[in-house]
Formats: structure tokens, C-alpha cells, sequence
């Protein structure tokens, strides 16, 4: 702090005036390398770059003894001073000081070394040590000696705030007491026998002992009574009277003064406000007398992190009263700790826009605080923004840097709900991994685990995560729902396939999960189908399945108000598949034509359509063709008025006949299907289909050619048909030979030739085995007129 650098010059020149002119002289000539280190001190701001003039200390230090003078370590002192001086007035963490304090002790071990050395190069001659140690050298080289110890126990009193109310702080008082101790007895040196003083009282102080530190400040005022403007005594007149404040001894307080304010005069004003805002927390009575005396501290540039963070633990005494642009920062503040997110997003850009990033305060936490909102508001993009850039930070206070990964994980989590795409789906997946190794002991880290569980595309990775999320008790249900819905989609695309063995076997996973679920949850209709729908699946005791069904209809139709009965269209979808199956299954599908039949003549339902149409599909997959057409005969009525429908249920009984091998009922249901939808293409197409299989060839090519009167001349479906034309007039015309007893017509059918003339207008277009067919057709049917086209 700008305290303990003053005190530290007053030192020097305590020195300077003891050392009978010989020490005053070598100090205006310091060696150019730590000179210029000596004067890089004094401009350092941030804990990186004191780390960085750290190590050039130590390497200017670590040559050899004999080229260092004593100047150069009167300047590495000086240095390390400065710093330790900044760490304290930023208010430096752990890290920085324990820094500090292992650079120190390395210098105190060089500076040890050098003493040595001087006096080895004596050659234990008595009367030349005599001479050194009467020398303005000796005199240097203790003095750095003395300075590097005194600094050392100056930052173990800043780390030993760093433990404030941890028993580790216990350790470092002392520490920094024994320093002090050591350094007061050097009285060459007043200016560090003074501040050891001063030191021993914030000792004392720390320790919570005011009655101690008060005698000592009182003994140092005493003992500087003669020196008015020596900063160690103005430091403990200013604590005494900060004590007096505290204690409420002064019955008022003193009004502002006009003038500038010093360093001492601006902590009372600290004092005096945070005594204000106490009385203001006790009383509700000072929060405007408070906040003058801020203000002023701050316009008169005494505004750091130490001070932001005191105000800050006022902050619902100060909120709302004029400390200047401070005043937006305490409000988003406040706004954001009574989850007022987004006042909090408004009063942060108001703090922006109008120059509160200059302040020279660290603002990570309230960016950190700002993205939050952000989010929390559903602007998760513009939050993720501000998040990548406090990444790229180097000055984050450890708690946000431990917090950063689990926001980010947050945000790309919100914004993968909102929307499921591919971008979305890795960004979230990546965040997750990354909080998990950067935070595994973080109580949230079962999200993360049970997000990768549900999306990861590897079996084996997302088990392994699900187990771990599965330790969360608070994710107990959610893991089970995730694994419920993994296993659901799993079995989906079973049943798209229809994989009977990977059907059951996905049911008893989701049952599994079920179990999993709390009772009242499963008794929720969704959970209560999704069951049925899985014991359909695996045939258990299909009675009590097709009861609990009817039960579930049954009480919504009764209680149709009542949310714990009310079926959705998802959940009777979910019902009316698990009661097809089931009655499937059922006393060997004995009712299911029944219910089926029923269905036809109850009301119409696109979705019971539906799940009955894909029913038959999936019963044609499994070869169940006898009960296709029996069942589509059933269900038939219910597509009244929907053409559509209606073919392609008729076109499906075709196929389960053909396959069958009952090439009559085929033909008889297609006959029927081409006068009932004499302008559908798919009806003619399986009409021909079924007369060709019967080997009525006249039926047939006489409806390939109604198809292709449909078709545009020269087209493939146009080509397809003239082709089958063909093979239906040549079928024809061999039944007819062999009908005539045998005998051989070696007569051109001109209906023929006619049809293949026009076909070869498209021979161009046709694929290689299309062309040698024709040519073969042409050359059976001799028809010449072709060839002679052709040549």
C-alpha cells in the first residue's frame, strides 16, 4: 500500500543519514542492471508482472558473488520492497504472497552468501575484518540483509490476511511477528525498526488483541513525537483513531476537509463510512453520510479491490445512494442477489456504457455475475460471449475461474435444449467433459455425467457415465428417466425393424428404469402406458394388461377434469399399439378381429388409422399374411371417405393373397379395387399384376395399356408397361396357339409390331438388356416394316 512504500522511503533515508556520507554516495550510483529493476518496481500493477521482476531479480543475483556489489543487493531490496509494498495495497491472494515470500527467502540466502564472502576475502585478517565491518559496505550489506527479512514479514502478515478466521492464519501471525521481532532490534536502521513496530501492532491487531495494538501505535506516537511528518507515526495516528471509531469514542465525527486527501486521511474517511454503514445495518440510520465520504474517497483516486470488496459487503446498506459511477456496479450487484436478472442486465450495461470498465478495479466477478443473468434471462448466446472472453482473462479471481466451466456447461446445456442440432449437440458434450475435468469434485458434476449418459453415440461411455451420475441422489429420478428414454429409443428403432428379440429386450431395460421412478411419478398416465406397452411386449400375464388398459380409458371418461386420468394423444397412441400386441398374443389373437372390427365402426380417429395400418405392416413383415386379409377386411369400413387409405389397405391385402399363393382371392380383390378407384395408377398397376398371375393375359395387357394412357409417351413407368404389353400379347398368342391343337401361326401380329414400332421411337433411352428384348420381340414377330426403318 502507498502507506508502506512512504514508510519505506523514510527508512532509506534514515539510512542514508547514518551512514556518514559513504552509503548516501553509492546509493546515487546503483549498478545499471538493478537499477533500472529498482525503478521497473515502482511501476508494477499486477501480480504477473511482479512475478516476472521476481525472476529477474533472481537472475541478476545469481551470477557470481564477485561481480554483485553491495549496491546491488541495497537494490534488490529496495525492489522486493516495492512489491511486496503493491501486493499489500492490491490486496494480493494467496498465491502472490506465498510468491513473495519463497523469492524473498532466496534473496535473504544470496544476500547471506555475499556476507560471507566479504568476509572471506579478508583472509581472517583482524584487522581487515575490523576495516570491513567500520565500512560503509558492511553497513550496505546489512542493511540489505535486514530490508529482505523485513519485507518477508510484511507479506507473510498479507498472507496471513489471505487465512482470515482458518487456523492457518495462527501460523503465519506468528511468522510475521518473528520477523518483525528480529528486524526491530537492527537500530542502525530506524526507518526498518519503526515499521517492524508498526507491523508488531498489525500483528497484534489481525489477532483480534485491540488493547495490544493500541498500546503499540500509542508507544510508536510516542516515540516519533518529535518527527510530525514521519509516516510511521502518521500511520499509527491514523489507526488509533480508526480504533476510536470503531470503539465509538468519538462522540461525533469530524467534518470533511476541502483539501486533498492523503493516504491516512482517506482511511477515516473508509473507517468513518463503514462505521456509518454498520450503524446503518444496526438502525437503519447513516447510509447518506456514509455514502458522501465514499464518494470522495473514490473521485480522489483511492479506489481499489481492497476498498470495492468492503463496499461490497454493504451492499444492501449502500445500494441505491450516490457513490458515483461505483453506484451501477453495487446495483447490478444488488439486483443480482435477489435474482432481479434482468435489472441486473440492464444496471450492468448502464455501468458500461458509461466508462466502468476504466475503473481500476478487478471486474470479473461482476462480468461473471452478468453472464449468469444473461442466461438466467434466456439470453444464453450473448452469455456465452461474455463467458469465451472471461476465458481469455488473465487476471480471474480463483473463484470464477473455478466457476467458468460449470456456467459454460450451463449455457451450452440451454442452449442444446432449445434446440437438438449438431452444433449444439458437440458443444454440449465437450463442455460437459471439460467441467468434469476441471471440476470433478464439484457437487453438480451428476448433470454432466447424466447429460454425456443420454447423448454420448458410445453404449459402453454413456453406461459409464450414467452409473456415475447415478451416485447424485438428486438425479436418482433423472438418470432412470434418461435410461428409460435411452432404452425407449432403442426400442423404437426395434420396432421399425421389426426385431422381436431386440424389442423384448429393450422392454425389460425400460421396465427396469421404471422401477427406478418415484411411485407417484409412475402412476402418471404416460409411465402407466410406456408399462403396458412394454408387458404387452414381453407377454406378461396379457389379461391384467388389457385390464389396466380399459381401466385407464374407463377413468378418463369418468374423471375428464382430473389431470392424474387425462389421456393425451401421445399416451392413447402409446395404449392403442400396446393393445393391438397384446391382443395379439391373446388366447391366440381370438378377440383381436373383434376389437378390430369395433374400431371400424367407432368414430373416426386418424391415429387409431394409423397405429392399425403400421399393425399390418408390421404383421406383413412377420409373414402373417391369413391374418392381413382377414383383418384389413375387417378394418376397411373405417376409411370411408379417405381413397387414399382405402388402396392402400386393398393393395396390402393383394400382397398377403399373392404371398399366400391364393392368386384367385388376389385377383378377385383387385378386380374390385380397379372399379371402385378406376383412376388410381397403383390399382391398375396391381390389378395387371394379378391377372398376369392368373395368366389371364388379356385382362392384364389390357390394363398395362390403361396405364400407360396415364403415362408420358417414352417415359421409363411409359416403357415399363409398353415391355409388359408385349409380354402379355406374346403370352396371350401362345395360349391361343397351343389352344388351336398345336399348330404353328407363322403370321406377324400387326398389334404387336405396332407396339414395338412405337417403343423403338425410344430405343435410345432404354439400358442395354431393354434393347436386346425389343430386338428379340422385333426379330420374333418379324416385323420387317421396323428393319426396314432401321436401315
Amino acid at each position: 500500500m502507498a502507506l508502506l512504500q512512504r514508510m519505506y522511503r523514510t527508512a532509506q533515508c534514515c539510512l542514508l543519514l547514518m551512514a556518514l556520507g559513504g552509503a548516501a554516495n553509492t546509493l546515487a550510483t546503483p549498478p545499471v542492471a538493478l537499477a533500472k529493476l529498482l525503478e521497473q518496481s515502482t511501476q508494477v500493477t499486477t501480480p504477473r508482472a511482479s512475478k516476472a521482476l521476481l525472476v529477474q531479480i533472481q537472475q541478476s543475483l545469481a551470477v557470481d558473488l564477485e561481480s554483485l556489489t553491495t549496491q546491488d543487493f541495497v537494490s534488490a531490496a529496495d525492489a522486493y520492497g516495492h512489491l511486496v509494498a503493491g501486493a499489500r495495497e492490491e490486496s494480493g491472494g494467496k498465491a502472490d504472497f506465498e510468491h513473495l515470500i519463497s523469492r524473498g527467502a532466496s534473496f535473504y540466502q544470496r544476500c547471506r552468501a555475499k556476507i560471507r564472502n566479504l568476509e572471506e576475502a579478508t583472509g581472517d585478517r583482524e584487522a581487515a575484518l575490523e576495516t570491513l565491518y567500520r565500512s560503509d559496505i558492511w553497513h550496505d550489506i546489512n542493511y540489505a540483509l535486514s530490508a529482505f527479512n523485513y519485507w518477508q514479514a510484511w507479506g507473510k502478515l498479507g498472507l496471513a490476511h489471505n487465512y482470515r478466521g482458518e487456523q492457518e492464519q495462527v501460523k503465519w501471525l506468528n511468522e510475521a511477528e518473528h520477523g518483525f521481532q528480529t528486524s526491530s532490534v537492527r537500530i542502525l536502521y530506524p526507518g526498518i525498526v519503526y515499521g517492524s513496530w508498526l507491523g508488531m501492532a498489525y500483528v497484534a491487531q489481525a489477532r483480534g488483541d485491540e488493547g495490544l495494538a493500541e498500546q503499540r501505535f500509542r508507544r510508536l506516537v510516542m516515540a516519533l513525537a518529535g518527527d510530525e511528518d514521519n509516516p510511521v507515526r502518521t500511520a499509527a495516528e491514523t489507526e488509533l483513531t480508526l480504533l476510536a471509531i470503531r470503539k465509538g469514542e468519538l462522540p461525533t465525527l469530524p467534518p470533511m476537509a476541502d483539501e486533498p486527501l492523503t493516504p491516512s486521511t482517506a482511511r477515516v474517511y473508509q473507517e468513518q463510512a463503514f462505521m456509518l454503514l454498520q450503524r446503518q445495518r444496526d438502525t437503519q440510520t447513516g447510509a447518506l453520510e456514509a455514502a458522501v465520504r465514499l464518494k470522495r474517497v473514490i473521485e480522489m483516486g483511492f479506489l481499489n479491490d481492497a476498498l470495492l470488496n468492503r463496499i461490497i459487503a454493504y451492499r444492501d446498506e449502500i445500494a441505491g445512494r450516490d457513490i458515483g459511477l461505483l453506484s451501477l456496479y453495487v446495483d447490478t450487484e444488488y439486483a443480482f442477489a435477489w435474482h432481479q436478472y434482468d435489472t441486473t442486465v440492464l444496471k450492468y450495461r448502464a455501468f458500461v456504457e458509461q466508462g466502468g470498465l476504466d475503473l481500476p478495479v478487478n471486474l470479473r466477478v461482476l462480468q461473471y455475475h452478468y453472464a449468469v443473468a444473461l442466461l438466467e434471462i434466456q439470453l444464453a448466446r450473448e452469455a456465452l460471449k461474455v463467458v469465451e472472453n472471461l476465458q481469455h482473462e488473465t487476471d480471474l479471481p480463483q473463484p470464477v475461474a473455478k466457476a467458468l466451466p460449470k456456467l459454460k456447461f450451463l449455457i451450452a446445456m440451454d442452449l442444446y435444449q432449445r434446440r437438438d442440432n449438431s452444433a449444439n449437440r458437440k458443444r454440449v458434450l465437450a463442455e460437459a467433459e471439460y467441467f468434469l475435468r476441471l471440476s470433478p469434485s464439484d457437487g453438480d458434476v451428476g448433470s454432466a455425467h447424466l447429460l454425456i449418459g443420454q447423448l454420448s453415440a458410445d453404449p459402453d461411455k454413456a453406461s459409464r457415465h450414467m452409473k456415475a451420475a447415478s451416485k447424485d441422489k438428486k438425479l436418482k429420478g433423472s438418470v432412470a428417466m434418461s435410461q428409460m428414454q435411452r432404452a425407449i429409443g432403442d426400442f423404437n428403432r426395434a420396432v421399425i425393424k421389426v426385431d422381436a428379440r431386440a424389442q423384448q429386450k429393450q422392454a425389460k431395460k425400460v421396465l427396469a428404469a421404471l422401477a427406478e421412478l418415484r411411485r407417484n411419478q409412475r402412476k402418471k398416465p404416460w409411465f402407466r402406458a410406456v408399462s403396458l406397452q412394454m408387458r404387452a411386449v414381453l407377454a406378461e400375464d396379457l389379461e391384467r394388461v388389457l385390464r389396466d388398459i380399459n381401466e385407464m380409458y374407463a377413468d378418463a371418461e369418468a374423471y375428464p377434469d382430473k389431470e392424474e386420468y387425462r389421456l393425451d394423444q401421445r399416451v392413447r397412441r402409446v395404449l392403442m399399439w400396446a393393445e393391438l400386441r397384446a391382443r395379439d398374443s391373446y388366447q391366440q389373437g381370438q378377440t383381436l378381429a373383434v376389437f378390430i372390427g369395433e374400431l371400424a365402426h367407432a368414430p373416426s380417429d386418424a391415429m387409431v388409422q394409423k397405429e392399425v395400418y403400421q399393425f399390418l405392416l408390421a404383421k406383413e413383415q412377420q409373414g402373417g399374411y391369413a391374418q392381413i386379409v382377414a383383418l384389413a377386411e375387417a378394418f376397411y369400413p373405417a376409411l370411408q371417405g379417405q381413397p387414399q387409405d382405402q388402396r392402400q389397405l386393398r393393395l396390402l391385402q393383394i400382397r398377403a393373397a399373392n404371398a399366400l399363393g391364393e392368386g384367385q382371392r388376389a385377383y378377385q380383390i383387385a378386380e374390385q379395387l380397379i372399379a371402385d378407384f378406376a383412376d388410381s395408377g397403383d390399382a391398375w398397376v396391381a390389378f395387371a399384376q394379378s391377372a398376369e398371375q392368373m395368366e389371364r393375359w388379356f385382362e392384364a395387357e389390357r390394363a398395362w395399356a390403361k396405364i400407360t394412357v396415364g403415362q408420358p409417351q417414352g417415359s421409363p413407368r411409359w416403357r415399363e408397361a409398353m415391355f409388359k404389353r408385349s409380354a402379355a400379347l406374346t403370352a396371350q398368342s401362345a395360349a391361343e396357339t397351343e389352344g388351336d391343337s398345336g399348330q404353328k401361326e407363322d403370321a406377324t401380329d400387326p398389334a404387336q409390331c405396332s407396339l414395338l414400332a412405337r417403343l423403338s421411337v425410344y430405343r435410345r433411352l432404354m439400358a442395354a438388356a431393354q434393347q436386346r428384348e425389343l430386338d428379340k420381340g422385333i426379330k420374333q414377330q418379324s416385323c420387317t416394316s421396323i428393319k426396314n426403318a432401321r436401315k
